[in-house]
């Protein structure tokens, strides 16, 4: 199903980039070849890599409810907290 085909890996979240090292080898091994590497947000160093696209880097919350960001393909991410405790957030790109 995979043999020949060139494939897209999408996360959410990346960090340490295990997740992503792990699907490639999955893919490689049934043939398929690694086309790209995106992820919705970027954890830690991982936002210093060059070889994963992502929107944002993970937010960090200062003490007053607001966001720092830095990077990535967002010009901007707001966030608003919902009724039921989880939190939404915006994300406007560049």
């Amino acid at each position: 199903m995979m043999k020949g085909k060139r494939v897209l890996i999408v996360d959410d979240v990346i960090s340490t980039g295990g997740s992503l090292k792990a699907m490639e080898a999955l893919i490689t091994a049934a043939g398929g070849t690694v086309a790209g590497r995106i992820a919705v947000l970027a954890e830690g160093g991982a936002k210093d890599r060059d070889d994963i696209k992502f929107l944002a880097p993970l937010p960090l919350f200062n003490a007053d409810g607001t966001t720092t960001v830095v990077g990535g393909m967002a010009k901007s991410v707001d966030h608003e907290e919902n009724h039921d405790g989880t939190v939404t957030f915006t994300f406007r790109l560049r």
